[in-house]
């Protein structure tokens, strides 16, 4: 059936507001025994209330026969296990057209279609099967990853509490990343505490706020200071530990208030849950196995169990998650929940940038909500505007969507090779590279000494420069010029990854230079570019925020094309790993000169003589223009 596997498109087009842009399909499973179960489908068209009854043989569900065994038999390869979850649970024709004609009544329909895999029970067997790797019987696309199916599994509970939706700045998160002593004696990894917090902070920038455990009060991640922190506002609890199944039980690998290892079953954190006065809406649990996975071993797992129990929604994972994936992953995970608060909608997005990774199909999202929203929608775009600091760098807005990146030229290097697709979120841009005067109030108000590279007199930039670019910085410089510019006004500045670089470059029509194909065609200043922003090559070389690697001649492997969202962007990447430079200075010859022309620095240093570096901000906002962070509580727009 599947032997001609295709991945369905990786560019997901998730931002819509109405639920009456989603049709609906529910695939219940009801177990029947240890390897039958009887499968009814239901379908929901856009803009309707009424639901379709398909895949029925003689007016009853079908019951297909689904060897458990087969599939939890490690020696399968994610392809073979996906084409025999697909053959089993489509083996009756009906059910195979079914879901065939679901996919296409909503494609006709201009609809995302919500798919929502329903088992009977939380002790089910089925529980064990990797969902996740189901495939479209007709043509082989995975069916968890693409830009119109949305896919989750649903759980029912007798303990669901009220939901008050908040908007994401008022959100409340907590953060906890437990490291015990003694892992090492269980070969298992320690966990660097400081690069977890960092990398999650990073991820759950623009809530309203950050909690974490360990902090100054409370030193462990026991399981008594993880709850005396659980207090009823928080929305969001984020934990990161290492998780085993073993025993007849879950187990999460927490401390002991000395900090040396206490393991604790996932019966006792689900009672410690049930005890709650309020659950938070969504439960991150960056544990391995935390979902169980293909050793036939979910139905102990903690992921399912937390909803059964009344989480609303959990994000698990069934398996040993890579930290290059998860770094992908994360960020636009909760990148896209803040733009519309609806976690299957994000977790689909967040898929497709680990879609030629292995462990692609881990991340699996178990509710029982009927459109998993966690979050409201922001009231940001509804208060009054909020003007520029006047040393804050104008920006321009960025559309989300697909660019074209990179380049098919004979003549260009492999490092920029292929020219491929790219899909973004929105940003917003610096309109110009950040100029002596901007630069001069950070180094006024941080009291940090001017290095001679700047060509600055003392502390204090040229006169007759004020409005041309700060030079001579370092990437540490820029990068701490960025936090100290989101500290400032309240919105998350940061540099722009060389992706996001060369989209407000080169726009949507692939062109070579700025301002069109052709070199001729430059003009005097060769700017504006396609959305509006200024001197993007032939002025300054500026920082962005992409690894590179420590080859000075070519980027690490690891770096290559085609761009995907992954461990390239890490921030604490150490001194030795180059940085990536766009836009070529005005010494620099015309083939440096293109939107897609790459280069790269050693971080801690400010660039050649004569040609030194400098940078601009880009700055992440909610899709229709609000910055995510404002402590004033109002919006920016120009």
């Amino acid at each position: 059936m599947l032997d001609n596997v295709k991945n369905s498109s990786l560019q997901p087009l998730f931002y819509r507001e109405n639920m009456d842009d989603f049709a609906e399909l529910e695939i219940d499973i009801a177990t029947l025994g240890p390897a039958k179960c009887q499968v009814q489908m239901r379908y929901r068209p856009p803009n309707s209330q009424s639901e379709i009854r398909l895949g029925l043989l003689n007016g009853a569900p079908i019951v297909p026969v689904i060897e458990l065994g087969s599939l939890g038999d490690k020696t399968l390869d994610d392809d073979a296990y996906a084409r025999a979850l697909t053959d089993a649970l489509f083996s009756h024709p009906a059910l195979a057209q079914s879901f065939s004609e679901s996919l296409a009544a909503a494609a006709a329909s201009n609809a995302i279609l919500r798919i929502r895999l329903w088992i009977d029970s939380s002790t089910s067997p089925f529980h064990e099967i990797c969902w996740e790797m189901l495939r479209n019987p007709r043509d082989g696309t995975r069916v968890s990853m693409g830009e119109r199916i949305l896919f989750s599994r649903g759980l029912g509970t007798l303990s669901a509490l009220p939901i008050t939706l908040k908007p994401p700045e008022d959100a409340v998160a907590l953060l906890a990343v437990a490291n015990p002593a003694g892992l090492t004696e269980y070969k298992l990894a320690v966990i660097d505490v400081n690069t977890e917090l960092t990398r999650a902070q990073f991820n759950l920038a623009g809530l309203g706020a950050i909690h974490t455990l360990p902090n100054g009060k409370d030193a462990h991640v026991t399981l008594d200071n993880l709850f005396a922190a659980l207090t009823p506002e928080v929305d969001i609890l984020y934990l990161v530990c290492h998780g085993t199944v073993a025993s007849d039980d879950a187990w999460l690998w927490l401390e002991s208030p000395s900090g040396s290892l206490q393991r604790t079953s996932a019966t006792d954190f689900i009672n410690r849950i049930r005890g709650l006065a309020a659950y938070p809406k969504l439960v991150i649990l960056m544990s391995c196995q935390s979902a169980g996975g293909k050793s036939g071993t979910a139905w102990r797992a903690l992921g399912p169990r937390l909803v059964n129990a009344g989480i609303p929604v959990v994000l698990a994972l069934q398996g040993n998650f890579s930290m290059e994936s998860e770094a992908a992953f994360m960020p636009r995970f909760f990148q896209s929940l803040r733009e519309h608060g609806e976690a299957d909608r994000a977790l689909s997005y967040a898929r497709s940038f680990i879609a030629d990774r292995p462990d692609w199909w881990m991340p699996a999202l178990f509710g029982h909500l009927r459109d998993n929203r966690i979050l409201g929608h922001s009231n940001l775009d509804a208060l009054p505007s909020l003007k520029r600091l006047s040393y804050e760098p104008e920006t321009v807005y960025i559309p989300s969507g697909l660019f074209w990146m990179g380049t098919d030229d004979l003549e260009a290097p492999v490092y920029e090779k292929p020219f491929h697709r790219v899909a973004l979120p929105s940003f917003r841009m610096g309109k110009f590279p950040v100029t002596n005067r901007q630069y001069a109030e950070f180094i006024r108000q941080t009291k940090l000494i001017v290095p001679p590279e700047m060509g600055w007199s003392g502390q204090n930039p040229p006169a007759d420069r004020l409005d041309y670019p700060v030079q001579g910085v370092t990437w540490y410089d820029a990068l701490e010029y960025c936090q100290w510019l989101s500290t400032k006004t309240g919105r998350v500045y940061r540099l722009p990854t060389e992706a996001q670089w060369e989209k407000a470059a080169r726009g949507e029509d692939g062109r070579r230079y700025p301002w069109g194909g052709n070199w001729d065609t430059a003009p005097g200043d060769k700017s504006p570019g396609y959305y509006g922003c200024h001197d993007m090559v032939g002025n300054v070389r500026e920082w962005t925020l992409t690894l590179w690697g420590q080859n000075r001649m070519q980027p690490d492997p690891g770096c290559f094309y085609p761009w995907v969202e992954d461990a390239r962007n890490e921030p604490s990447a150490n001194k030795l790993i180059r940085r990536v430079i766009r836009g070529a200075g005005h010494n620099d010859m015309p083939e440096s000169q293109t939107c897609f022309a790459r280069n790269a620095y050693a971080p801690d240093k400010p660039g050649p003589p004569g040609n030194r570096h400098g940078f601009r901000v880009s700055m992440e906002i909610h899709p229709q223009g609000a910055a995510l962070i404002n402590p004033s509580g109002e919006t920016y727009v120009e």
